[in-house]
């Protein structure tokens, strides 16, 4: 623009090229020996190593025009990169997605499968998680003849980290039976068997 001459600079092209494509390829080069690169990593570098050539090519003034070729092999080979990462992305939310569900299965699993029957009272339960998984949890103790021991137990948070917590809260419920006719004290020994197992 400053000396009003179109291509005045265009002798900047060669060295540029050179110099870039030389850094690029050490670079790429360098990593390649020191680090362990997946497949689909190495296939991206050597589309990029294919490309830098041909431009490298190109610009000492070779005949052929190769660069819109190499540029397209390059991008088909990030695109590999990629639709491999989306791919692993995929299968890893599948796994996790499967343990949710072995998570929720084990969940419901805790909770009581039938209903007390307790002469003159009647019992109703519905558990709805506002989740996948749930944390909340309830029980029956029917031990004892003619009393029914209820827990309730609104979890803190929701899914797996509070569907566990309620599973040592069912556990130690168990252990309580014998004492569900002091339920101050029954308290006090599930808060004591659960304290300091959680932060």
């Amino acid at each position: 623009l400053a000396r009003r001459q179109p291509g005045a600079t265009l002798w900047l092209n060669v060295p540029v090229v050179l110099t870039a494509g030389g850094i690029a390829t050490a670079h790429v080069l360098a990593h390649w020996w020191r680090d362990r690169w997946s497949q689909e990593f190495r296939v991206a570098a050597v589309g990029g190593l294919v490309f830098i050539g041909v431009a490298t090519y190109q610009t000492l003034g070779c005949g052929l025009q190769l660069e819109p070729f190499a540029m397209l092999g390059f991008m088909l080979a990030v695109g590999y990169l990629v639709a491999q990462r989306m791919l692993a992305s995929e299968r890893q939310l599948m796994a996790v997605s499967q343990e949710l569900e072995l998570a929720r299965k084990m969940q419901q699993s805790i909770l009581p499968r039938e209903l007390p029957a307790v002469a003159g009272l009647g019992v109703a339960a519905c558990y709805v998680p506002m989740g996948a998984i749930g944390g909340d949890f309830y029980d029956f103790d029917t031990s004892q003849a003619n009393r029914l021991g209820v827990i309730v137990a609104d979890v803190s948070g929701h899914g797996v980290p509070a569907a566990l917590v309620a599973s040592m809260v069912k556990i130690a419920f168990a252990a309580e039976s014998e004492r569900l006719n002091n339920p101050g004290l029954a308290l006090a020994n599930i808060n004591r068997t659960l304290c300091g197992s959680f932060q």
